[in-house]
């Protein structure tokens, strides 16, 4: 009989290969007789489930269910899991005759839906799977040789080391299947569009023309199209990720809603490019053309848009173009009080004396900025990355800063009153004359920092991390510490007024470096 386990598919960690892991352990660990993985699929966008469908005995479903009542099976299980009940839906018949070699020639209508069906390494030798729905199917390393897939929708199904010779796949679309290290052959038969994109994951020579190649809705994670003419190419929806298309030529070229994540577009041409609801998070921009580009509503989170050229007709909303501005524009205003940055690399960018205050800058990138003098205040750098980062005198009064990097950060100076500092890393910062008075630092990290007269009256030091830290000429007053390491720390001139929390340890450890108490 079939048992689904409907998995919590809202933990960050939760994938289907972490399930597919799961499912294959569960009937060796526990003994589960007849067991066999069937399908694992995303269902109920809103619930946000993963669900685990598997073949047993009626004994081995009862097993299941006990181990889940007592608690064995979460304890190995990737997530929650929310239930376990028998599903007996037509299609996981046909995947059970699948994986034991049955013929399945003759589909009926209800059974020709597997989308999202793991079928890895399944035998499909001569399958006719004409016009199935295999939409999100796990296809590694399946053979497929001589299959019937014409009219097949493998929509976003995984086909990396599947065995495709003589295989037939006219008119089956292929829109975000990935072929990455696929075998065809000559008798392979592709529509021309999905054989361009098998070309250019696999093929050894080096593609240097696809001016106006159509190219729509494909796979290209990875790609290596560095210097090639791209130019009026219609690339909407295609994956590019983590593409390399330095100094590629995409004038002209419609990329609406291409998923450009992390791509490298270093000295790209794209003059008047479509890029509107593109993915451009991370995306390496430096010395690209922008000039008369559409980019609106597109995700430029993270994008690095130094030496980035664009004119009076580039279009893009008013948040990245002010990041444009930020990095290249001498003459701007410096009051930017309650603006939303999140997300902006604002990398290497002169910004001292600036006025953030109230400003939404999570996620920000400010890493060897010079933020010298600039207002803070009030401000959200939740996740903001300031490492490097000259900030001499700046003010943080009362800003959240809770996970942020300040590694390697010049901070001498800067005033931290009041500031939420919950896992904010100050790892080798410099902290001369810093007042972090009245701020909360709970797990905050200060490995190998450089601490000198700093002020910290009624500070929360919880669970922070000092180890080899250099604290000198520095008086706590009032200071919590609970479970604070000062594992190698340097200590010198260095005095503890009304402070609580230090264990007798510590303290003893802490006299012993000449550190003082009252």
């Amino acid at each position: 009989m079939f048992v689904s386990l409907l998995l919590d598919g809202h933990q960050p960690s939760i994938n289907c290969l972490k399930v597919h892991a799961f499912g294959h352990q569960l009937g060796p660990q526990f003994n589960i007789p007849n067991f066999k993985v069937i399908a694992i699929e995303k269902k109920d966008v809103e619930k946000n489930i993963c669900k685990l469908t598997v073949w047993t005995t009626p004994q081995g479903q009862q097993q299941l269910l006990t181990l889940h009542q007592t608690g064995q099976l979460q304890n190995v299980a990737p997530s929650p899991i929310r239930m376990i009940q028998t599903d007996d839906h037509p299609k996981y018949h046909t995947i059970y005759a699948i994986h034991n070699n049955e013929r399945i020639d003759d589909l009926s209508p209800d059974n020709t839906d597997l989308s999202g069906a793991d079928l890895c390494g399944t035998m499909l030798h001569n399958a006719n799977l004409r016009f199935i729905n295999l939409t999100g199917a796990h296809l590694q390393g399946a053979d497929l040789r001589s299959a019937n897939l014409s009219g097949a929708l493998l929509t976003d199904a995984d086909l990396t080391d599947a065995n495709l010779c003589d295989t037939n796949l006219r008119g089956a679309f292929l829109a975000g299947a990935i072929l990455k290290n696929t075998w065809i052959n000559d008798a392979t038969v592709f529509d021309q569009r999905w054989r361009l994109v098998w070309d250019i994951l696999n093929s050894t020579a080096r593609y240097k023309q696809l001016d106006n190649a159509v190219l729509d809705g494909a796979y290209l994670a990875n790609a290596t199209l560095n210097g090639v003419d791209c130019s009026s190419a219609f690339l909407r929806n295609v994956i590019l990720h983590n593409a390399d298309l330095r100094g590629a030529n995409l004038s002209h070229a419609d990329l609406s809603g291409t998923d450009l994540t992390n791509a490298n577009l270093e000295n790209a041409n794209l003059r008047h490019a479509d890029l509107t609801d593109a993915k451009l998070r991370h995306t390496h921009l430096n010395g690209a053309n922008l000039s008369g580009a559409t980019l609106k509503n597109a995700d430029l989170t993270g994008a690095v848009l130094n030496n980035t050229s664009i004119d009076q007709t580039t279009v893009w909303d008013d948040k990245w173009h002010l990041v444009w501005t930020l990095l290249h524009a001498k003459d701007r205003g410096k009051k930017l009080t309650g603006v939303d940055l999140s997300g902006a690399n604002l990398s290497s960018a002169d910004l001292s004396g600036f006025d953030f205050s109230d400003a939404n800058l999570t996620q920000a990138n400010f890493s060897d900025a010079n933020l010298s003098h600039a207002n803070f205040s009030n401000a959200d750098l939740s996740d903001a990355n300031l490492s490097k980062a000259v900030a001499r005198k700046a003010n943080f009064n009362a800003t959240i800063l809770d996970d942020a990097l300040l590694r390697n950060a010049n901070l001498s100076g800067a005033v931290f009153k009041g500031a939420t500092l919950n896992h904010t890393n100050f790892s080798c910062a410099f902290l001369r004359n810093a007042d972090l008075s009245q701020a909360n630092l709970k797990q905050a990290i200060f490995r190998g920092a450089l601490i000198n007269r700093l002020t910290c009256d009624y500070a929360i030091l919880s669970d922070t991390a000092l180890d080899d830290a250099t604290i000198t000429d520095t008086i706590f007053k009032s200071t919590h510490f609970t479970h604070t390491e000062f594992n190698q720390a340097t200590l010198r001139n260095i005095g503890f007024i009304g402070c609580t929390g230090l264990s007798p340890e510590q303290r003893t450890a802490l006299e012993q470096q000449g550190a003082s108490f009252s």
